[in-house]
């Protein structure tokens, strides 16, 4: 998976992931929020950053990983 634009993304594990912003070239370019549950419905929040190959960390594989584009 290629992060080429910013939108909603579904990871490994089923977790819904907003990407806000892809800045210029860096290693973690890809900056976004996560969907939880606050106050008896899912919101992004708080902020965690990807690789554009989805990646959550450098080396391995993790459950945060980004996997497909959610259909709009």
């Amino acid at each position: 998976m290629v992060i080429i634009e910013p939108g909603n993304y579904l990871t490994r594990d089923g977790t819904r992931i907003t990407i806000r912003e892809i800045q210029g070239p860096s290693s973690w370019p890809c900056k976004g929020s996560m969907w939880r549950m606050y106050r008896g419905k899912y919101v992004p929040r708080g902020h965690a950053i990807w690789q554009t190959n989805g990646r959550y960390l450098a080396v391995g594989e993790h459950h945060l990983d980004i996997i497909i584009k959610e259909a709009a």
